[in-house]
């Protein structure tokens, strides 16, 4: 091996390792820009009045009943009705689409997943996350206290652990 072979071959290792940090570095930003998603969302909510927050809970419910994502759109629609939006930063285009293919508009990670978004009081939601192959999910929803709406993200790997594992949440 002469010389030049090697500071290629060095040379090409650097490139490797550094596309691989790169690579990190995005998932890195992704969870952190999927936690501010939730938060901003989480603190929408708060802030709300208690009887606002009653009636987005009840609207959850309805638009939530046998729809896939239903609960996402349901909170979107509600907070968006009410100019609620300015205050959450949907700055790509990739935090709103409509993966149920329903018809209606939900939050989206940073991955292009839906938020699972869950009333406290629901045992299970039904959940399209665009990778089952026979269509929407149950899931069940984590027992989280001192939360009325409950948020989290599947993360990179787009498999729901109810907030374990990858998954971003708001608890």
């Amino acid at each position: 091996m002469t010389v030049r072979t090697i500071v290629i071959t060095a040379g090409f290792s650097l490139y490797i390792a550094g596309c691989s940090c790169d690579a990190q570095q995005s998932d890195r930003d992704r969870t952190v820009r999927t936690q501010r998603l939730i938060r901003e969302l989480c603190t929408c909510i708060d802030n709300l009045t208690d009887v606002d927050r009653s009636t987005l809970l009840k609207e959850m419910v309805d638009g939530g009943r046998d729809r896939p994502n239903g609960q996402n759109a349901a909170l979107l629609n509600y907070l968006n009705n009410r100019g609620l939006l300015g205050d959450v930063s949907l700055t790509r285009s990739t935090h709103l689409g409509d993966i149920a293919a329903n018809g209606r508009i939900e939050f989206l990670d940073e991955w292009g997943h839906p938020l699972i978004v869950a009333n406290r009081n629901a045992k299970t939601i039904l959940v399209y996350l665009g990778n089952e192959k026979n269509g929407p999910i149950e899931v069940v929803v984590p027992a989280v206290n001192g939360r009325d709406v409950i948020i989290w993200s599947v993360g990179q790997d787009g498999v729901n652990q109810s907030g374990a594992g990858d998954d971003v949440f708001s608890w």
